[in-house]
């Protein structure tokens, strides 16, 4: 019918208004076409005039009721108006005249998931994927699906389907990016939230998403930058003022630092990790140790970036001079030991010392810095536990060595890691370990980095409480903090 393919083209145009008078006219000459009446429903919910077009729907079936795309779009507009159970009925009304049509597949799913029926939407998306594997829009509900379910890899697979099948598919390209986030894979989310957060400035929480990509990745100007942005846009959010002092600090920004840590605080008075950052760089003397929770998410966050940062920005070399140290004590006829490594992190410890190790156990707070150090290879076992409490081997004089490298700047009072230290160690085994030197005093301080620094006194007296032998005392300069070398010592302890 000419006149009917003529309004199909003044519809795909945008042309609504002259597609209506044209469909009305085609009705008014002969109102028994359902193709005619069917037509004028979906003029009339573009319009958004759903009332209208569920008329005209329903006048088509009766018209011809073996059609299943007019049972589809009654379906699609009684699920607009909320009538739910009416949108069902009629979908499985057309899977029952068409059991292989992949978009009734799809809209059930759809319902389902309005719903909350999640295990059902499920089902029905992969139905209608089977039936049309090139349907994007079934790739993105199920994507939604999976999200619904914390299934994060199996939602990303599905929405690179769909970018796959439809690049401009803005959602399903800010959806990926919030999967890639929320799995850590911040270089892939990364171009994805720059497009994203470009096309929508005024979204807080897009940007904060960014920021929090460019912090991830070691991105120290970006992403000071973009949470400025973030939080401009939304002056209440307690991480981002946390995450914008912390590098406000690291870029030696004390003052700005302090702002954003009192507005962290403020926001969430019980977060102690701010709280020490202030105390930090207030000089606060009376700090014993650092709170656990702020060495966790440091090195949480730190660890995808940790290596290359340390060795190529801050010239980190401590386990490096360990491993040069321990030369002294290795023999033609040393035998291989039982190693403790504390603090492990990514496992720069490991390489330098498995080739002595019979068993290699390391040891850190992070999460997230023991899977890195997982990679490598180096240990024989990964332990998640906090050395202020608790450490493998305790009171058990199990290891011939324990090592500690950059590990105790973030411990301050060192009398119970001693103890626990020297009831882990075999009799005549050795603690090799660094630290940051300070002279203000005879015990130790926190600096404004948030580590602790200590005095060869203090050192002293340890070995004197815990019985051990001092078999290495030298300068080293284990670190770089703001291109200047960090005075440092490294010791070598026997266990009397």
């Amino acid at each position: 019918m000419p006149q009917l393919d003529e309004t199909l083209e003044l519809l795909a145009q945008g042309n609504l208004q002259a597609a209506l008078l044209q469909c009305q006219n085609l009705v008014m000459q002969n109102p028994t076409d359902a193709e005619s009446q069917h037509l004028l429903g979906l003029i009339y919910a573009k319009q958004g005039d759903i009332t209208a077009a569920v008329r005209h729907f329903k006048t088509a079936i009766n018209l011809d009721p073996r059609q299943a795309i007019f049972h589809n779009n009654l379906s699609n507009a009684y699920k607009l108006l909320g009538d739910l159970d009416a949108a069902t009925r009629h979908l499985h009304e057309a899977l029952h005249i068409a059991p292989n049509n992949a978009e009734s597949f799809n809209n059930l799913g759809s319902l389902y998931y309005t719903q909350g029926d999640i295990k059902n939407a499920i089902q029905q998306f992969e139905k209608a994927i089977r039936l049309n594997p090139n349907s994007w829009e079934a790739h993105y509900n199920l994507a939604n699906c999976y999200i619904k379910q914390d299934m994060v890899l199996q939602a990303i697979s599905h929405y690179k389907t769909v970018l796959n099948l439809n690049p401009a598919h803005s959602n399903a390209k800010l959806n990926l990016a919030m999967s890639y986030v929320i799995v850590h894979e911040y270089e892939n989310a990364l171009p994805l939230l720059i497009e994203a957060a470009k096309n929508n400035p005024q979204h807080a929480e897009l940007q904060g998403h960014l920021a929090e990509a460019y912090l991830n990745l070691g991105q120290t100007d970006n992403a000071l930058s973009q949470y400025e942005k973030a939080i401009a846009l939304d002056n209440d959010r307690p991480a981002w003022h946390h995450n914008l002092a912390t590098l406000y600090a690291r870029t030696g920004q004390a003052d700005l630092a302090k702002v954003h840590y009192t507005a962290a605080l403020m926001l969430q008075p019980d977060n102690s990790t701010a709280q020490h950052m202030l105390n930090a760089l207030n000089a606060n003397p009376d700090i014993a140790n650092a709170p656990p929770e702020y060495v966790k998410l440091l090195f949480d966050q730190y660890a995808s970036y940790y290596n290359q940062h340390m060795t190529k920005n801050l010239h980190y070399n401590a386990p490096q001079l360990l491993r040069q140290a321990f030369s002294k004590f290795i023999t033609p006829h040393t035998k291989q030991q039982i190693i403790l490594d504390l603090g492990c992190g990514t496992g720069l410890c490991g390489i330098y010392f498995r080739d002595l190790a019979s068993f290699f156990v390391g040891v850190d707070l992070s999460p997230n810095m023991l899977v890195e150090a997982n990679k490598l290879g180096a240990y024989d076992a990964l332990c998640c536990c906090n050395i202020l409490q608790i450490i493998p081997g305790v009171n058990r004089g199990y290891f011939d060595i324990i090592l500690a490298a950059d590990v105790f700047a973030y411990v301050g009072d060192m009398a119970t890691t001693f103890a626990m230290m020297q009831s882990a160690l075999k009799s005549a085994g050795l603690l090799a370990f660094t630290i940051e030197e300070q002279t203000k005093n005879d015990k130790f301080s926190l600096q404004e980095t948030g580590r602790f620094a200590y005095s060869q006194q203090y050192i002293d007296a340890m070995c004197k409480q815990f019985g051990f032998i001092v078999e290495t005392n030298e300068v080293i300069v284990p670190r770089m903090q703001k291109e200047q070398p960090v005075p440092g010592r490294l010791y070598i302890l026997r266990n009397s």
